[in-house]
């Protein structure tokens, strides 16, 4: 082969398509749905091994799902892009959950008050705030009332609305009744009544005052009504004045 063809025939490259550019991977969107499915099915687990140890009598510490997964819902509970239902869902399932989520705050009370005030600038006079009424009240067991009476009063003074501030007043006085705090628990449930006269929690308030002063020594029993095993009509009414035995069994 002459010089010159060999020259060409090492300067001549066969063209080439160009490689493929490699399609970005899709992203998993995180939902707040998508990500309680996952906490679930973990809790199913969780759950399963509780009852396998239960049966086999022997034991070992577990932790709860709720500290392994605090953090992907704090993080929604953050998110400014993803739509407003689920991140205020994601910051009533952070309150539910505060007590399990496996993070030891240096100030727990004023951890619980963050989340909280950022649930309540955005969805204070919202429908959806009364869902995390029942979690601050269950908070108590692990801040003490004290501090759960302070959230609540958080809630009341950031929301304009009346029937959320009447039903505010009621867990409140539920926290005090659990705490063996009658009195004023039933004075905060007249300042419901006398307040809110019109709220749906007035109700409540009776039922939980008659609660309160029919269950303590020397108080009257709330009455009640049923049926005996001979299908005969029963009311506690009917036995007023005597000496009565009230015995409560059940299966479970």
């Amino acid at each position: 082969m002459s010089p010159l063809l060999l020259l060409f025939a090492l300067a001549w490259v066969p063209a080439q398509d160009p490689a493929p550019t490699p399609e970005p991977a899709t992203a998993t969107v995180v939902t707040f749905a998508s990500l309680s499915a996952k906490f679930e099915t973990a809790m199913t687990g969780w759950i399963a091994k509780m009852e396998a140890m239960q049966e086999s009598g022997e034991w070992e510490f577990i932790p709860m799902p709720a500290s392994d997964f605090f953090p992907e819902f704090r993080a929604l509970a953050k998110d400014s892009t993803i739509p407003a239902d689920d991140r205020g869902q994601a910051q009533i399932w952070c309150l539910e959950n505060f007590g399990q989520s496996g993070i030891r705050w240096k100030n727990p009370e004023a951890a619980a008050k963050g989340l909280l005030n950022m649930f309540l600038k955005e969805f204070g006079n919202s429908n959806l705030a009364f869902e995390i009424l029942p979690h601050l009240e269950m908070m108590s067991y692990d801040m003490g009332a004290k501090a759960v009476l302070t959230l609540f009063d958080e809630v009341s003074e950031a929301t304009e609305n009346m029937n959320l501030r009447a039903e505010c007043l009621f867990c409140q006085a539920r926290v005090l009744d659990g705490e063996d705090k009658s009195e004023k628990a039933i004075g905060l449930l007249k300042d419901l009544m006398k307040n809110y006269p019109e709220s749906p929690s007035v109700s409540k308030a009776k039922g939980l005052i008659n609660k309160i002063e029919g269950l303590r020594i020397g108080g009257t029993a709330p009455n009640f009504e049923g049926v005996n095993v001979d299908g005969n009509r029963l009311s506690l009414a009917d036995y007023r004045g005597k000496v009565t035995y009230v015995v409560f069994w059940g299966f479970w």
